[in-house]
């Protein structure tokens, strides 16, 4: 008897090592699932749990050239309220699991070696899916570009109703293959696809309704306004706000803090004439070591400093404070007593050698986190953001540090607490108005358990921005990402599309018109999902030229209007079309530049299918020499309305 998709996946599953089903037949939180016959509770190597459910597989109209290959969804509607409930990351897993010959019009790959991953929202879907154009897509995929581990079907690239999803190779001619599997198990997270369109409009926590989301991140293709949806919501705050950009050198110390060198003034312990006096003494070459040491004796000795007056009378010190003798031997005896002084020997080494009154001491300096975190606690009653623009670009697991353990909330509060280092606790004592002027070594154990474990306080709000489409960024890992509440913008977000729909934009240098912006956005982002079967992250947003660009432009236009009808006279054609083409070689820096470096580095051939046909050099010059003299033509539109 064939096993079913279920029975096929649980088998993988079991022999990968670092995977464990756990048995949830006597574990009081799984009670409302365990009776389920096609749910597991997965555990993670890094002991996270995930809800893992299974959609078996049916194949109907198998006298047709291409049968429905079905899914059940209201099977798997219970697990993943289930873990939407629980805040638990959901996968939905099926595998074709009948005869070959049931699959008929799939002829470049195996069905049986892809696992399929359904990425979709499942809050009111009830109803088989056929999944075939999704098989579809990969076999023409396999087809073009030869046999791979891992291919993700999107939203566009099928007809399913599914919103899209990710097809992992776990056999290769019956060796089980782990590698892929595992690292989407670690990696993908399926929240956001847990949350319905309505919850992605609302900047709300839905533990705690009414109050705003404490660990938020708001992603979408660029130039969806992630940046900009941040800078309206955290008005808010009005100026109880840090904000900041990671980068790949972005380092805990910059963002929590460390020690770093300052100049300071060296301790006023010598009087002017006394200093001109010992530096007199110093610089002198006519008096011998003996000498010197007889006239600075009694002042040393007065002072409780006649240890280090040997560094400063014929005798050195190197970099480790090891006293030595002019011949460079090691001084007799022990010379710990100098090697322990280093930082009060400076002073005198200064006199000496730089007639300096500075000197290099070390300081605390806090970062944007640990500032932003004093504020807040010391106004508790008031709110404070922390906004962390381009997340992703650092590798954040490094950056946070202990403090990703604080990211963990309990009605806004962190709920598992760390330790203070001794710096951060300095900072502290210093910083907050609650241990001003106290004695810590008086504090009772409670005290400090209440001042120097670190929580985040429900007045403290951390925001960001991600872009997962950018070259360059560094992988979240799960347990991080499970921490934040993810917001998606969408290339096609309603309000937007409304705020650029009267935007237009040159084309060509010579005898230039004007198309919609919107429109031709819209027909790019076609052929990229169409015909390129480009991801929706990849996309071009409604704002991917910014609004100060697009509102200029438009400017331009009305002004060129006016002098043509005579209308305003103290502005020329010229200087009409100079900006006009300045926009154009903007637009080449920007758009043409994404689309031929980024989005179809490797076939830019199907994007720019006007300059292909005419046979030009497939290189980013000649597509921009092609761009100003036929404009939208290079991306093969014919029927694009102009605006003279």
């Amino acid at each position: 008897m064939a096993l079913t998709s279920t029975q096929i996946i649980r088998n993988y599953i079991d022999t990968i090592g670092s995977l464990e089903r756990k048995n949830i037949q006597n574990d009081e939180q799984y009670e409302e699932i365990r009776q389920l016959k096609n749910i597991d509770i997965i555990r993670m190597n890094d002991m996270e749990d995930v809800v893992v459910a299974y959609a078996d597989i049916s194949i109907t109209g198998t006298d047709r050239d291409k049968p429905q290959i079905r899914v059940f969804m209201d099977k798997i509607k219970t697990p993943y309220d289930f873990a939407k409930a629980k805040s638990m990351r959901f996968f939905a897993f099926s595998i074709f699991s009948k005869d070959k010959a049931m699959a008929k019009n799939i002829k470049n790959y195996d069905p049986h070696e892809y696992l399929v991953s359904l990425e979709t929202n499942i809050d009111n879907d009830s109803s088989r899916r056929d999944i075939r154009s999704m098989y579809n897509f990969v076999d023409e995929y396999i087809g073009r570009n030869g046999e791979t581990d891992y291919v993700r079907c999107a939203a566009g690239q099928h007809q399913s109703g599914v919103y899209q999803a990710s097809f992992i190779r776990i056999n290769d001619n019956g060796k089980n293959l782990s590698k892929s599997f595992l690292d989407y198990m670690t990696y993908f997270d399926s929240r956001p696809y847990m949350n319905s369109k309505t919850d992605y409009n609302e900047n709300r926590d839905d533990n705690n309704k009414g109050e705003l989301k404490y660990n938020r991140i708001i992603f979408g293709a660029p130039g969806t306004g992630k940046s900009h949806k941040l800078e309206l919501d955290s008005k808010q705050f009005d100026e109880r706000l840090e904000r900041v950009t990671f980068h790949p050198n972005y380092s805990y110390a910059s963002f929590v803090g460390t020690y770093k060198p300052t100049m300071m003034e060296t301790p006023d312990w010598l009087v002017d004439n006394e200093k001109k006096k010992i530096i007199a003494v110093l610089q002198d070459k006519s008096m011998t070591a003996q000498e010197k040491y007889d006239l600075l004796y009694d002042k040393f000795k007065d002072e409780g400093l006649l240890t280090r007056l040997p560094l400063l009378l014929g005798i050195y010190t190197d970099e480790d404070f090891k006293t030595r003798k002019l011949d460079g031997t090691d001084a007799e005896g022990d010379n710990s007593v100098e090697r322990n002084h280093g930082k009060a020997i400076r002073p005198y080494l200064n006199l000496k050698f730089q007639n300096s009154n500075k000197e290099i001491s070390y300081e605390y300096v806090p970062g944007p986190f640990m500032r932003i975190y004093t504020q807040a606690l010391n106004h508790p009653k008031e709110k404070f953001l922390l906004l962390i623009e381009e997340i992703n670009r650092a590798n954040v697991a490094a950056v946070f540090g202990d403090i990703f353990q604080l990211l963990d909330r309990k009605h806004g509060v962190s709920e598992y607490p760390i330790a203070t280092s001794e710096d951060i606790k300095g900072y502290l004592l210093d910083n907050l108005d609650c241990l001003k002027g106290k004695n810590v070594e008086e504090f009772s154990d409670e005290e400090k358990e209440k001042y120097f474990e670190m929580r985040i306080p429900s007045n403290m709000y951390i925001w960001a921005t991600m872009n997962s489409a950018d070259q360059g960024v560094f992988p979240m890992d799960t347990a991080f990402k499970r921490r934040w509440e993810f917001e998606y913008i969408g290339v096609d977000d309603e309000e937007q599309v409304k705020e650029i729909e009267n935007y237009i934009i040159p084309m060509c240098t010579e005898n230039t018109y004007y198309v919609s912006w919107q429109e031709l956005r819209k027909e790019i982002n076609t052929i990229l999902a169409e015909n390129c079967k480009v991801n929706e992250d990849k996309l071009l947003g409604p704002f991917f030229i910014s609004r100060d660009m697009l509102e200029k432009i438009k400017n331009n236009k009305v002004v060129k209007d006016k002098v043509k009808s005579g209308d305003i006279s103290e502005v020329t054609l010229e200087d009409v079309h100079e900006k006009e083409k300045g926009f154009i070689k903007a637009f080449e820096s920007k758009v043409i530049m994404y689309l031929f470096e980024d989005v179809m580095r490797m076939r830019p051939q199907n994007i720019f299918i006007g300059h292909e046909k005419n046979k030009g050099k497939m290189i980013f010059s000649k597509i921009c020499e092609a761009f100003e003299k036929d404009g939208e033509k290079i991306f093969g539109f014919s029927e694009m309305q102009h605006i003279e």
